[in-house]
């Protein structure tokens, strides 16, 4: 098996920072990399020691333009056979190791900091849909390139962008395939700061202390509530939210 680790993760006080590592690619996805990004959010999703995220990628030129189309296609496609055991496996499970790899939907109830150090397109902008809290470069773009190349935006762009930016908004990225500025992403909520480039990771680390420091309980159960709602009527919303204080509550009895 190809032993190059195309996902990182640092752990360190309740933190950990996840980091696409493929920079002579801009950090494109592979088989390999979405194999150990499942890996890596199942070790910290169990890991007790982790009370927070930080996801970002590697380098200065991009947090990731998508698949690596070279890579991806064949394997999902089956026109050639697979070259090691990451494509294998891959191939053998994909549309699982897919859900989880982009927390589409995936149980993670531990906050996700987004750190965003450069152009998120396609794939490496759905899986920001998984994160809470998002920290952009100033020089960062952010699109969805799928229907352009003939496919659709799967990684989580149909279910969830509708339910972070208006639906007029979601069309448009999602239909037109043009990219938007860090500022024009402000703007329409779908990132929540913008910094300096050599600011978004330390940032971001900022952001992930601070939320390791409060009760891990009261954070996750927070966090899963929210997104147990959405779409929900106001009064099925309000069950769902008693519920999770009774629950919360119920525990530090």
């Amino acid at each position: 098996m190809n032993t190059a680790t195309h996902v990182l993760c640092e752990k360190s006080d309740g933190v950990a920072t996840v980091t696409l590592n493929r920079p002579e690619r801009k950090n494109a996805m592979t088989p390999q990399m979405m194999c150990q990004l499942a890996d890596t959010w199942q070790d910290l999703e169990h890991d007790d020691s982790i009370r927070a995220v930080v996801l970002t990628g590697q380098g200065e030129k991009a947090f990731c333009p998508g698949g690596d189309m070279e890579a991806m296609v064949p394997v999902i496609t089956g026109s050639r056979e697979p070259v090691d055991e990451w494509e294998r496996r891959y191939r053998s499970d994909q549309t699982e190791i897919s859900r989880i790899a982009f927390l589409n939907p995936y149980p993670f109830d531990k906050p996700i900091v987004a750190a965003i150090n450069g152009d998120a397109i396609s794939g490496g902008c759905e899986i920001l849909h998984a994160t809470d809290i998002r920290i952009a470069s100033r020089k960062a773009r952010f699109g969805l390139k799928e229907i352009e190349r003939g496919l659709i935006p799967a990684g989580g762009s149909l279910a969830k962008l509708q339910h972070q930016v208006s639906y007029c908004r979601a069309a448009e990225l999602v239909l037109l395939c043009q990219p938007i500025s860090a500022e024009e992403a402000r703007n329409i909520g779908l990132v929540n700061e913008i910094v300096e480039p050599e600011l978004v990771l330390p940032r971001a680390l900022e952001i992930a202390r601070r939320l390791a420091s409060f009760d891990p309980a009261a954070v996750q159960t927070s966090k899963s509530t929210l997104r147990r709602v959405w779409g929900l009527s106001e009064p099925e919303a309000c069950g769902i939210q008693q519920q999770a204080y009774d629950d919360y509550m119920g525990s530090r009895t």
